[in-house]
């Protein structure tokens, strides 16, 4: 099987992105501080309770595994 996450499954909007880049920064006002803080709690929660489906690509493969690696002594 392989599982690989959605290019933007954990994508950001616009607002959330900004006040990210202002806490970043150290410009960010107590207010935005705050909104940042709703909106990332917000986000967490709707990751959580989206589906696999949603957030995950996973496809039966077959192809041939390549043989285990030599490891030398060190």
């Amino acid at each position: 099987m392989r599982v690989a996450l959605k290019a933007r499954a954990l994508e950001l909007n616009e607002a959330h992105r900004l006040l990210m880049d202002k806490i970043r920064l150290g410009n960010a006002t107590d207010s935005e501080k705050a909104k940042f803080q709703e909106l990332h709690l917000r986000r967490s929660r709707d990751i959580m309770e989206n589906t696999e489906e949603a957030l995950f690509d996973v496809r039966e493969i077959h192809e041939k595994l390549p043989p285990k690696a030599k490891i030398e002594p060190s």
